[in-house]
C-alpha cells in the first residue's frame, strides 16, 4: 500500500480509499475476518479495516480476495459487459466470485461464494475447513503437490526427480509444471487428473 500511494502520489493521483482483499470470510460491514480461513489460521478474527486504520488515513474497505478478483475482472477484465460471472482463483486454496445480475454475490454471512469447499467426493480426502472431498483439496496447488509426492516413488524415471535433486521438500508445481513442458508421464498424469476434478467442479458450479 505504501509503495503504491507513493506512486500515486508522485504521478498526482488523488486516492479515494484502500480496498484489501483477505482469504477468509470477510464481514463488509467492519472488515473483519470473521469466517472460515484454513490456508491462513492465524487470520481469523484479524480486523483489516481497524488495523489498517491505524496506519492510513483514507477509507478501508475490505473483503474475500476471490471476490474483489471478481469485481475487478467485472469491472475492468474478462468479465467486463457481462452481467452473470463465475470466477475462481487457483493457488494455495480455491476461491470463488460470483456476479449475479451485475452486482457482486455474498451470499448468506458472507460466505456466499466459497466455491472450493463444494463438495466433489462425498467419500474423499478431509478438506482443512473441516469438510470432506472438498474440490479444493484436489485440484488446487497444495493438492497437485500432495499428489505427486504420493506416486513419485514409483515412477522412478520421471524428470522431476532430477529436478528436486533427490529432495522431495523441494518439490514445488512450478517444478511439476516444468516437468510436465519436458513430457513428463508423471506431471501430465497428476496435472491431467486435478484439470478433471476442477472441470468436474466448475461444470457443477456453472
Amino acid at each position: 500500500i505504501e509503495q503504491t500511494l507513493a506512486i500515486a502520489d508522485k504521478k498526482k493521483i488523488k486516492i479515494g480509499g484502500i480496498g484489501v482483499g483477505s482469504p477468509g470470510t470477510v464481514n463488509l460491514l467492519t472488515g473483519k475476518i470473521e469466517g472460515s480461513c484454513p490456508n491462513l489460521p492465524q487470520m481469523l478474527n484479524v480486523n483489516l479495516k481497524t488495523w489498517l486504520s491505524g496506519y492510513f488515513k483514507f477509507p478501508i474497505y475490505a473483503d474475500n480476495d476471490a471476490n474483489v478478483m471478481a469485481l475487478a475482472e467485472h469491472k475492468f477484465g474478462a468479465a467486463k459487459g457481462y452481467r452473470n460471472v463465475l470466477c475462481l482463483t487457483l493457488g494455495t486454496g480455491i476461491g470463488g466470485g460470483i456476479i449475479l445480475n451485475g452486482e457482486l454475490f455474498h451470499g448468506s454471512d458472507y460466505a456466499g461464494a466459497e466455491l472450493g469447499h463444494m463438495t466433489i467426493c462425498y467419500e474423499g480426502r478431509k478438506c482443512n475447513c473441516g469438510g470432506i472431498g472438498c474440490l479444493e483439496m484436489y485440484a488446487s496447488a497444495p493438492a497437485i503437490v500432495k499428489d505427486t509426492k504420493k506416486l513419485l516413488p514409483l515412477k522412478k524415471k520421471s524428470i522431476i526427480h532430477r529436478l528436486i535433486r533427490g529432495n522431495l521438500d523441494r518439490l514445488t508445481t512450478e517444478i511439476i509444471f516444468e516437468a510436465e513442458k519436458k513430457r513428463d508421464i508423471l506431471a501430465s498424469e497428476v496435472i491431467n487428473q486435478a484439470c478433471i476434478y476442477l472441470g468436474a467442479g466448475i461444470a457443477s458450479a456453472v
